[in-house]
C-alpha cells in the first residue's frame, strides 16, 4: 500500500502523534518518578520522529518510515545506555553493543519486578520504558499518517492509559486530556478534504473525540463505584502505588505456593537495624495437613508506653531500644504487624493486646494508612536468657497449655520423635535443642527450598521429611511438630520478613515476603522465634539462634570472632572520582532534494541520531559511568567466594549478605566481625550506586577496600576452622 506525500501536514501529524506518546508518561505516574524520564524520552522520541518525517518525505512506502524509525531509535539507545569495559560510550550499533543493550534491558526488567513504586528511573528501567514508547509511537504513526486509519491510532494511544484506569483508579487528567488534544490535531490534519463541505474534516473528528473523552470521564467513575470493583487492586493516590493486601492464615501443607503479590505492604524506618520479622497472627491447631488460627480474647488494653510481650518485662529502661516507625502502605489487616521482641506501641487508634497469642488488634477498622511507632527492646532475647530458662522447665511457668503439645492423629508421631531425638542427641538444654532442630532443617545440603510440593497423604510432615523439599510452611511446621514430640511447647506464627533497604534506615516489605515460622516457649523469656527455612529465602536466622550463640551462652570458648555483633569498619579516605567528559557536536543535516537516494537519507538519520544522543548524554548523571565499576566489584566478590556462599544473582545486595554469611556459617566458617561489617557496608554502597539520586557520595576505592576486607575475613575464618579441626 502506498501513501501520498502530504508535505508539512503529514510531518505535523507525526509530531503530534509523538507528543501524544510523550504525554502518555503521565499514565505511569503511579509506578515511576516520571520527571526522571522526561528528558531522555523527549530526546529519543523527537529524533525518531525526525527520521520518520524525513523518510516519509521521499518515499510512498507505508513501512519504510516505520522501519527507519525503529533503526534510528536503536542507534540512539546504544550510546545512551551502553558502555565499553573502560567506561567509554559505545557509539556504534555493533553486535557487541546490541548484546549489551539487551543485557541492560534485562536488568531493567529485574529492577522493575523488585522495586517499590513509585520507582526511581535508573537507566535500565528507562530503556524498558522506551522499549514500550517507541513501538507505540511507530505503530500509531503508521496507522494514522501512513494508512490514514486515524481513529484506530487513537485506540493504540489509549493503551498506556488503560492500566492506570483499570488498576489505579487514578490518572493524571491534564496529561490525558493533552494527549487526546494532540491526537485531535492529528485527526484534523489527516482528514481528507471534502468537495462538498470544507469544514467537515475538522468538525466530525472534533465531535467524535469529544464524545470519546466524555464517555471515558463519565463511565470510568461509574465503574469505580460499581459492584465488584473493590476486588481489584487499588492505588491510594496518583503519587504512589499501593495495593491493599491481606495475609492469608489458611495454611495447607498440601498446596504449592502460588504467585504472590509484589505490591508494597509496609514501609518503615529504623534508627537501629532491621527487625527479624513482623508478626501478624498466631496459629495453634494442626490436623496433619493444615493450620487453624487461634481465637483472640483481646483481654487487655495497654496504656500508652506500656511494654507488651508474652511475659512481663522488668525494668524495660535497662534495655537498649530501637525505634521503628511503620507506615502500612498496603496492609489491610485488623492486626498490627509487630517485630518479634518486647516493645511499646504508639498509634493514634484504640487497640487491644493478647499476651497469650502475642497479637495486637485494632478495636475498629484496619491498619491501612495508620502510621505507628514501635520502641523495640531487641536485646531482651539473648542466648544467656534462653539458657537460663532451663531452670523454669517443668515448673508452673512452663505450663502454657496442652494445645501447644498436641500431636495430630494423622502424623506418624513415633517416626518424627525418633528423628527429633537423633538430631538433638548432643543438646543439653531446651535452647540447644531448639537451635539443633533449626539448623538441621536449615541445612541447604539436606533440605531444598522449593515452592512446588506434591504431598498426597494426610501426614504432610512425614511426606516433607521424606522428600526434604518445601517452602516456609513445611519447614516451620516440621520444626513445630518435632519440638512438640520432645515436650517443648511450640506453635506457628505468620507475618512478613523484614524486607529490603531503600535508603539509609528506610526499608520496604512487599507481599512476596509473607512468611511463616515456629515459636517455642521458654520460661521467663516467652514465645521465641526460630528460623528453620533455608537462607536462600530468609537470610540470617535470629542472632541468638545459632550453634555459636549457644556455645557463647554456655561459656564454651571459640577462636572465631562473633559474627553477630559487627563493628563498623574504618572507611578509607575517599577520593573524588573524576567526572566523565561527554563529547560530540550536534550537527544539522544538509538540505537536499526529495529525489535523494535512500542511502543518503539513512546518513541524515544517523546525523539526527548523533545529535539527539549528545543532547541526552548531557543530561545523564555522572554516576552512570561508575555503575558498571560498582557492579563489577560486587560481581568480583561473588566469584571469589566459596561456591556454597555465592548468592543467586536474583537476590538484592542485602539478601546476598545474609545468604553468604549463613552459607559460610553452615560450612563452619564464621566471618570476623569487621569482615561481616565490611560486607554489609559494601552491599549498601552497591545499592547507593544503583539507585540513589546522588551515588557519587561513595568512592569506588572504598568499595574495593570493603571487598578485600571480606575476602581476607573468609581466609581468616578458613584458617581458624582448619586449626580447630586439627
Amino acid at each position: 500500500m502506498n501513501a501520498p506525500r502530504d508535505g508539512w501536514m503529514s510531518a505535523a501529524a507525526t509530531l503530534s502523534i509523538a507528543a501524544a506518546v510523550y504525554l502518555s508518561l503521565g499514565a505511569l505516574s503511579g509506578w515511576i518518578n516520571v520527571d526522571d524520564l522526561r528528558g531522555v524520552a523527549a530526546a529519543v522520541l523527537a529524533m525518531t520522529a525526525g527520521v520518520v518525517v524525513a523518510v516519509r518525505a521521499v518515499t510512498r512506502s507505508l513501512w519504510w518510515p516505520t522501519a527507519a524509525g525503529l533503526i534510528a531509535a536503536t542507534v540512539i539507545c546504544v550510546p545512551v545506555f551502553t558502555m565499553h569495559d573502560d567506561g567509554g560510550r559505545q557509539w556504534l550499533p555493533t553486535p557487541g553493543a546490541l548484546a549489551d543493550l539487551g543485557r541492560v534491558f534485562a536488568e531493567g526488567l529485574t529492577y522493575a519486578g523488585a522495586t517499590v513504586a513509585p520507582a526511581p528511573v535508573v537507566p535500565p528501567l528507562a530503556l524498558v520504558i522506551l522499549a514500550g514508547l517507541i513501538p507505540l509511537f511507530l505503530v500509531a504513526d503508521a496507522l494514522a499518517v501512513g494508512a490514514r486509519w486515524v481513529a484506530t491510532s487513537g485506540v493504540v494511544l489509549l493503551a498506556p492509559w488503560l492500566p492506570a484506569i483499570v488498576m489505579e483508579h487514578v490518572v493524571h487528567i491534564p496529561s490525558m486530556l493533552a494527549a487526546f488534544g494532540v491526537w485531535l490535531i492529528a485527526l484534523g490534519l489527516l482528514r481528507r478534504p471534502s468537495a462538498i463541505r470544507s469544514r467537515a474534516p475538522v468538525a466530525a473528528p472534533l465531535v467524535t473525540a469529544t464524545a470519546v473523552i466524555a464517555a471515558a470521564l463519565v463511565v470510568t467513575p461509574l465503574l469505580v463505584s460499581g459492584p465488584g470493583w473493590d476486588r481489584l487492586p487499588r492505588i491510594s493516590s496518583a503519587g504512589g502505588a499501593s495495593t491493599t493486601t491481606r495475609l492469608s492464615v489458611e495454611l495447607d501443607l498440601r498446596e504449592s505456593l502460588g504467585a504472590r503479590s509484589t505490591s508494597p505492604v509496609l514501609q518503615y524506618t529504623s534508627d537501629g537495624g532491621q527487625p527479624d520479622a513482623f508478626k501478624l497472627r498466631t496459629l495453634t491447631d494442626f490436623d496433619g495437613t493444615s493450620w487453624e488460627p487461634a481465637a483472640s480474647s483481646r483481654s487487655e488494653r495497654p496504656r500508652e508506653g506500656d511494654v507488651v510481650w508474652t511475659v512481663p518485662v522488668d525494668n524495660p529502661a535497662d534495655y537498649e531500644a530501637t525505634t521503628v516507625t511503620v507506615e502500612p502502605v498496603g496492609a489491610a489487616e485488623e492486626n498490627i504487624p509487630l517485630p518479634n521482641a518486647p516493645r511499646s506501641i504508639a498509634i493514634d487508634r484504640a487497640w487491644d493486646y493478647d499476651a497469650a497469642l502475642d497479637e495486637a488488634t485494632l478495636a475498629r477498622g484496619r491498619i491501612t494508612g495508620a502510621t505507628y511507632s514501635v520502641s523495640l527492646l531487641d536485646d531482651f532475647v539473648t542466648g544467656e536468657r534462653l539458657l537460663a530458662a532451663e531452670d523454669g522447665i517443668g515448673t508452673d511457668s512452663d505450663d502454657v497449655g496442652e494445645r501447644y503439645l498436641a500431636i495430630p492423629d494423622a502424623m506418624d508421631a513415633e517416626r518424627v520423635a525418633t528423628l527429633a531425638q537423633e538430631v538433638t542427641a548432643e543438646a543439653t538444654s531446651r535452647y540447644g535443642t531448639a537451635v539443633a532442630l533449626q539448623q538441621y532443617l536449615r541445612n541447604p545440603t539436606t533440605f531444598t527450598y522449593d515452592t512446588s510440593v506434591e504431598p498426597n497423604t494426610a501426614d504432610t510432615v512425614s511426606t516433607f521429611l521424606d522428600t526434604r523439599t518445601g517452602y516456609c510452611i513445611q519447614f516451620a511446621t516440621a520444626m513445630t511438630m518435632m519440638a512438640r514430640t520432645l515436650d517443648i511447647p511450640a506453635r506457628m506464627a505468620v507475618g512478613y520478613l523484614p524486607g529490603n533497604q531503600l535508603g539509609s534506615g528506610t526499608y520496604v516489605v512487599d507481599g512476596s515476603q509473607a512468611h511463616a515460622w515456629p515459636e517455642l516457649w521458654f520460661p521467663g523469656a516467652g514465645w521465641i522465634r526460630f528460623e528453620p527455612t533455608p537462607a536462600v529465602q530468609t537470610g540470617f536466622a535470629p542472632t541468638y539462634a545459632s550453634n555459636y550463640a549457644v556455645e557463647a551462652a554456655s561459656g564454651v570458648e571459640s577462636d572465631a570472632a562473633d559474627p553477630v555483633a559487627p563493628a563498623e569498619p574504618e572507611r578509607p579516605e575517599e577520593t573524588q572520582q573524576p567526572e566523565p567528559e561527554h563529547t560530540g557536536a550536534a550537527t544539522s543535516p544538509n538540505d537536499s532534494t526529495t529525489t535523494a537516494a535512500p542511502w543518503w537519507l539513512l546518513a541524515i538519520g544517523v546525523v539526527l541520531v548523533a545529535g539527539g544522543a549528545a543532547w541526552a548524554l548531557a543530561r545523564r548523571s555522572t554516576a552512570d559511568a561508575a555503575l558498571d565499576d560498582a557492579d563489577a566489584i560486587w560481581a568480583g566478590l561473588r566469584r571469589r567466594l566459596p561456591a556454597a556462599a555465592r548468592w543467586p544473582e536474583s537476590m538484592s545486595p542485602a539478601q546476598a549478605v545474609r545468604f553468604s554469611c549463613d552459607a559460610l556459617a553452615t560450612e563452619g566458617l564464621l566471618l570476623p566481625a569487621n569482615a561481616r561489617a565490611a560486607f554489609e557496608t559494601l552491599a549498601q554502597d552497591v545499592m547507593t550506586h544503583r539507585y540513589a539520586p546522588d551515588p557519587s557520595t561513595v568512592a569506588l576505592s572504598h568499595m574495593r577496600a570493603c571487598r578485600d576486607q571480606v575476602l581476607h575475613g573468609v581466609k581468616a575464618a578458613a584458617r581458624t576452622s582448619s586449626g580447630a579441626r586439627t
